[in-house]
C-alpha cells in the first residue's frame, strides 16, 4: 500500500513538474515574441526617421546646388567669368542661402572668391569632377581660421555648351544641425554622416556619449565592438557598398545601442543614427511592466495551485492511510492497527500507571442479524462505535477486531475504580441505543477487563486475560463486565 502511494506521489510530482516546465517555456516564448515585435516596431520607426532625415539632408544640399547652378548659368552667359557684376551677384546669393562663401574657377582651377581674394583648386578632386560636367562634393575640410568643418559644392559653368569653369560654394557642416532630429529620444541619440570608407563627414555632439568622435574611422571603430543577433561589421560594409539601409544592435560605451543607417543620394555618403536601446524602447516600457505583473500573477497562481494540489494530495494520502487503518463502519481502528497501536503504547507506557484493556461483544448479535437483517445489525454496530468515541478520551485506543467484537485501551488510569465506572456506564448507555427501523431491538454489551502491568505487558497477554474475563461475564448472564482475577461486581 505504502509503495503504491509513493509511486502515485512520484507520478503526481512528475506531472506537476512537466506542467510547470511547459508553463515557464510558454511564458518565455511569449515574452520573446513580444520583445521581438517591440524591437521590430522600434527599428521600423527609427529607420523611417533616418530615411526621412536623410531625404531632408539631400533636399538641403540639392537646394544649394540649385542656387549655384542658377548663378552658374548666368555667369556662363557673360563674356568673362570674373566681373564686378558677377562678384556682386555671388555676394547677394550668399546672403540668401546656407553657403558661407562662393568662388569662381577657370578651366585651369584658378579662381576668385566673392570677396575678390584669389584661390586655387586645380588639384582638388571636387574641381576635377565638376570641370567634367558633374555636380561635385568635396570631403570635409577643417578651417584653420575658425576651426569649423566645411564641404565645398561645385557645379560646371557652361558657355555655348562648352564648360568654361566651375562655380563652388562652401557649406558649413554645422548647418546640418538644422536638419537632424536632435530632440528625439530626449537628445540621447546622435547622428553621424560618414563616407563609404568610414571617414566621418559630420558627427553630432552628445554629452552622454564618450565613444566615437570625428577623428575616428567609423567602420574601424565599430569593428572592435560586440554585435548582437549574429551581425558583423562586414554586413555594414556590404550595405554601405550596395547603398542599402539597415540596423544592428551593438554594445558600445557600456550599453546596448541601435545603429541605424541609410544611404544618401550624395556621393557615397551614409546617414547614421545611434541611440541606446533602453531609450528607443522606452515607449514600450509599459509592456515590460505588464510582463512583470503577468509573471508575478502567474507565479503566485502556480504557487497557489501547487500548494492546493499538494495539500489535496496530502489530505487524500491521509484519508487513504486512515482508511487502511480504520474500520469504515464504526470509525474505530481495524484489527491490525488496533494491535499495532496498543503494542507500541505498552512498550513506552509509564510503569507506575494503570493501562486498562477492555474486550466487549454485542450480546446475541447473530440473532439481531437473523431477526432484523444485516442493515439493522450494521446500524447497531455504528451506534456502538459512536458510543465508544463519546465515552472515551481521544488518547485512548478504540478498535473493532471482529464482527461484533471491540477493544479499548484506556491509557494512564489512576485506579481500577475509574475503569469499572466506565464499564458500567458503557453497559447502561448501550442499552439506550435505539435503531429507527427496529425500535424494539435492545442492544447490550458483555465486557472483559485486564490491566497492565498487573495482568500482562503485551497485547497478547492482555487479550487472553481480558477474553477470559469476557467469558466469565457471558457465563454470568451477559450485559455487564468482569475484571480479570475478580468476581463480577
Amino acid at each position: 500500500m505504502r509503495k503504491a502511494q509513493q509511486l502515485s506521489f512520484r507520478k503526481f510530482v512528475g506531472t506537476l513538474v512537466t506542467f510547470l516546465v511547459f508553463m515557464v517555456v510558454s511564458i518565455l516564448i511569449f515574452f520573446y515574441c513580444v520583445q521581438r515585435k517591440a524591437e521590430k516596431n522600434v527599428t521600423r520607426e527609427i529607420m523611417k526617421n533616418v530615411e526621412r532625415q536623410g531625404y531632408h539632408f539631400e533636399l538641403i544640399i540639392n537646394l544649394q546646388y540649385g542656387y549655384l547652378e542658377g548663378l552658374a548659368d548666368y555667369i556662363g552667359q557673360q563674356e568673362e567669368l570674373i566681373t564686378e557684376d558677377n562678384l556682386q551677384l555671388m555676394g547677394d546669393l550668399k546672403k540668401k542661402c546656407n553657403l558661407e562663401y562662393l568662388i569662381v574657377y577657370d578651366e585651369d582651377g584658378e579662381g576668385t572668391y566673392d570677396n575678390g581674394e584669389p584661390g586655387s583648386a586645380a588639384d582638388k578632386e571636387y574641381f576635377q569632377k565638376a570641370i567634367k560636367g558633374e555636380r561635385a562634393l568635396s570631403d570635409p575640410v577643417v578651417s584653420q581660421l575658425d576651426g569649423e568643418t566645411r564641404i565645398v559644392l561645385g557645379v560646371p559653368i557652361r558657355s555655348d555648351g562648352e564648360i568654361t569653369g566651375v562655380l563652388g560654394g562652401a557649406f558649413s557642416v554645422d548647418a546640418l544641425k538644422q536638419v537632424l532630429f536632435q530632440s528625439a529620444y530626449d537628445g540621447e541619440g546622435f547622428s553621424v554622416v560618414v563616407k563609404e570608407d568610414g571617414s566621418i563627414v559630420y558627427q553630432e555632439n552628445n554629452r552622454n556619449y564618450k565613444g566615437l568622435d570625428s577623428e575616428n574611422n567609423f567602420l574601424e571603430y565599430y569593428e572592435k565592438l560586440w554585435f548582437y543577433d549574429d551581425s558583423q561589421i562586414e554586413d555594414i560594409k556590404e550595405d554601405f557598398k550596395n547603398r542599402k539601409s539597415g540596423y544592428v544592435k551593438v554594445k558600445d560605451d557600456g550599453e546596448v545601442r541601435y545603429l541605424v543607417y541609410a544611404s544618401l543620394g550624395l556621393s557615397d555618403w551614409k546617414f547614421c543614427y545611434i541611440v541606446p536601446v533602453r531609450k528607443a524602447e522606452e515607449a514600450y516600457g509599459f509592456i515590460r511592466f505588464y510582463e512583470v505583473i503577468l509573471s508575478v500573477v502567474l507565479f503566485l497562481g502556480i504557487v497557489v495551485l501547487f500548494a492546493f494540489v499538494w495539500w489535496e494530495n496530502v489530505r487524500r494520502q491521509r484519508e487513504l492511510l486512515a482508511s487502511a487503518r480504520t474500520d469504515d463502519l464504526t470509525g474505530a481502528c481495524n484489527k491490525k492497527q488496533t494491535e499495532t497501536e496498543i503494542s507500541e503504547w505498552l512498550e513506552v507506557a509509564p510503569p507506575d500507571m494503570l493501562q486498562a484493556f477492555m474486550i466487549m461483544d454485542v450480546d446475541d448479535f447473530k440473532s439481531v442479524n437473523d431477526k432484523y437483517g444485516h442493515v439493522v445489525g450494521d446500524e447497531a454496530l455504528r451506534g456502538i462505535g459512536r458510543l465508544l468515541h463519546e465515552e472515551f478520551r481521544d488518547l485512548d485506543i478504540i478498535g473493532r477486531i471482529g464482527g461484533d467484537e471491540f477493544v479499548v485501551l484506556m491509557k494512564n488510569v489512576r485506579d481500577l475504580d475509574i475503569v469499572k465506572k466506565r464499564a458500567r456506564c458503557l453497559c447502561e448507555e448501550a442499552a439506550q441505543i435505539r435503531i429507527p427501523d427496529a425500535r424494539q431491538c435492545r442492544i447490550t454489551l458483555s465486557i472483559g477487563i485486564a490491566c497492565a502491568p498487573e495482568n500482562g505487558k503485551s497485547y497478547r497477554e492482555l487479550y487472553r486475560r481480558a477474553d477470559k474475563a469476557l467469558y466469565r461475564t457471558k457465563e454470568n448472564g451477559r450485559n455487564g463486565y468482569t475484571v480479570y482475577g475478580t468476581e463480577r461486581d
